[in-house]
């Protein structure tokens, strides 16, 4: 916490909580699993055959785990072509169906819908005759909407907390866009057993099945990082993480593990809380941007809100980066009158208590957030992968209070 008493007019003070975190190469060696139990990376290594199109179609869905709409005309049989290497599942299904009558439009992240294209009859004329040839109708095909279901992430958690072996619970990318969070804190406190402190208006510290935020432990992608709270003695602060230094724009989510576990850094005694950061490889290649301002009641000063993130993976989908910046600024004012003490006075033969130490004061507070992400990933063999992962945030907060402090001494009280 640095000082600005030299700057800043009395009761000024600034309070700077900062994070930096790097997981570094971390080289994970695993046995290759089945693809229907993997969840991870879209690109995935497919090996399958040419055959008829409801039998391919539905290895690779069973591969990828999407979910598909397709009625194949009686009578007819249309076989797809053969499918090898690595890839993601859509490059996957453009490949399968290149040089077929079977069209194909994707519906939300994990959904197609596929039809059969009518074939076109010849009506071109014969050379040596002018005769009329009778246009044929277009053969139409129902259409079929495949709508996807909010509740399947619930069922996705659900099935995740039964099959792990410790008590867990946690938050996703998908379930912090549901309503706003300012920041970790306000997204963790969603999770039950969970509750956060704020600090004006803000949440700040998060405490887990009733125990406070000194005995939780965190982590970012498993590997410990560092407190940012400074210790001011040997009681109140120094063990807990203040999670308004971190924005939620550039997380994947967190996990909260609420029992012990060997493979868990000690002293989360309520509950180790890992941060979890995109992947290069978690997923397809993309870009956003993100730009608002704030203003609030009684401040003037908008404060500025934008974000900046994106995807590329290469060709072969072996390597992948990810990376992002974010900025946040808001400006807030808080107007507070308290009574410090209470002086005796004497009133008609009777000693009554009268307050003496009366205080009124303006608080304005300028808050500024601003993160930077980067990630890399390396598929080196299907059983060797790199992963580099780097987050550093700031919180910067400075306050300035004006105070009126009104007292009628100790003889006035007599």
């Amino acid at each position: 916490m640095r000082s600005l008493a030299a700057s800043l007019p009395v009761g000024a003070r600034r309070s700077d909580g900062r994070i930096l975190a790097a997981t570094g190469l971390l080289l994970s060696l695993a046995a290759t699993q089945p693809a229907q139990a993997q969840t991870g990376p879209s690109v995935q290594t497919f090996d399958i055959d040419s055959q008829a199109a409801p039998s391919a179609l539905l290895h690779l869905c069973l591969q990828a785990g999407c979910e598909l709409a397709f009625v194949q005309p009686p009578g007819r049989e249309i076989r797809t072509r053969a499918v090898h290497g690595r890839m993601s599942w859509r490059a996957a299904l453009d490949a399968m169906l290149q040089g077929t009558d079977l069209r194909y439009r994707f519906v939300g992240a994990r959904g197609v819908r596929l039809w059969v294209e009518p074939r076109r009859p010849d009506v071109r004329r014969p050379a040596a005759t002018h005769r009329a040839v009778a246009p044929v109708a277009a053969t139409e095909v129902e259409a079929v909407e495949v709508v996807g279901r909010l509740s399947d992430q619930i069922d996705r958690a659900l099935r995740r907390k039964r099959d792990a072996d410790v008590i867990s619970d946690g938050v996703s990318a998908e379930r912090i866009g549901d309503l706003p969070s300012a920041n970790l804190a306000e997204a963790l406190q969603r999770v039950p057993g969970v509750a956060i402190e704020r600090e004006v208006g803000e949440g700040q510290f998060v405490s887990v099945r009733g125990l406070g935020p000194l005995f939780q432990s965190v982590t970012l992608n498993g590997a410990p990082v560092a407190f940012n709270e400074n210790i001011r003695n040997s009681t109140q602060s120094g063990r807990q993480f203040r999670f308004r230094a971190l924005s939620v724009d550039l997380l994947a989510g967190a996990r909260l593990t609420k029992s012990a576990a060997a493979d868990l850094p000690d002293g989360g005694i309520g509950s180790n809380i890992d941060i979890q950061t995109q992947g290069g490889l978690d997923g397809a290649p993309f870009l956003t941007a993100r730009l608002g301002a704030e203003t609030v009641e009684r401040r003037t000063d908008l404060g500025p809100d934008a974000s900046l993130a994106g995807r590329w993976v290469s060709p072969g989908g072996a390597f992948g980066l990810v990376a992002g910046l974010s900025q946040e600024g808001r400006a807030v004012r808080y107007d507070r009158f308290q009574i410090m003490r209470y002086g005796e006075q004497m009133l008609d033969g009777r000693m009554i208590a009268v307050p003496n130490d009366l205080r009124t004061t303006v608080e304005q507070e300028d808050r500024r957030r601003r993160s930077a992400f980067l990630g890399a990933d390396w598929q080196a063999t299907p059983g060797v992968r790199l992963d580099f992962d780097a987050l550093a945030s700031t919180f910067d907060n400075t306050i300035r209070e004006d105070r009126l402090v009104f007292g009628l001494g100790e003889r006035l009280m007599r």
